[in-house]
């Protein structure tokens, strides 16, 4: 089993060493050798087994060593050090195995991640020629822009020195409307005294036709009862 355990250990250990390198060819090749134990069937269904086969050792090893540990004879206790020796081997083989799974995966998504970064850079540089091109469109539209708001503002210039013209004339206007509004109120409330005065002159005069009237009828009745005297 030692002989075994050495050369999984030993072929674990240099396919780590593969996925850890930075030199890329390395890497490639530790990739490559990966992919086949991951993708051939015969090739995964021997990992699994002998990672299974590992963990059924090491569990009846570290079962067997407890036993040895107690006994005091020197047989016993070679075999519990040999019995050590492939449990740490064992171990060794485990940990290099998710060492190597771990390396695997983590190149794996750092390839997804470059495959994305480059896609990202080409359309930054998509972009980029879109936001120039944007820029020299928005740049000369500007421009045409405010040539037509500068003449526009020459227009509205002159149509409000116009308009400020007419308001000065409206201005004059309403202060010469102002002053005859004066004098027509002016004339008016004088109007309203003299109305005042007739009116009050009319009621006196009503008043004296009243009385007038009041002294005619009295005096009708009393010729009319003198009149019946007379003739009786």
């Amino acid at each position: 089993m030692l002989p075994l355990l050495v050369a999984a250990a030993g072929a674990e250990a240099v396919v780590a060493f593969l996925l850890a390198s930075r030199v890329t060819p390395l890497v490639e090749g530790g990739n490559a050798v990966v992919e086949v134990c991951r993708r051939n069937k015969a090739a995964r269904v021997l990992v699994k087994t002998a990672t299974g086969a590992f963990v059924v050792r090491l569990a009846s090893d570290v079962s067997s060593a407890l036993r040895l540990q107690r006994r005091v004879a020197v047989a016993d206790q070679l075999l519990a050090q040999t019995q050590l020796l492939e449990i740490a081997l064992i171990c060794f083989v485990l940990i290099l195995e998710l060492a190597v799974n771990s390396l695997y995966l983590s190149l794996k998504r750092a390839a997804g991640l470059k495959q994305e970064v480059d896609s990202l850079k080409k359309q930054l540089k998509g972009a980029q020629a879109a936001y120039v091109k944007l820029q020299d469109e928005v740049s000369l539209k500007a421009a045409k822009e405010e040539n037509r708001l500068a003449v526009e503002v020459k227009s509205q210039k002159e149509i409000i020195f116009d308009l400020r013209q007419k308001l000065e004339q409206a201005q004059v206007d309403a202060n010469s409307k102002e002053k005859e509004l004066k004098s027509a109120t002016t004339n008016l409330k004088a109007l309203e005294k003299q109305t005042g005065g007739f009116q009050d002159e009319y009621m006196r005069v009503l008043d004296d036709n009243e009385n007038l009237r009041n002294q005619l009828s009295l005096f009708d009745r009393k010729n009319a009862s003198s009149g019946n005297k007379k003739n009786s």
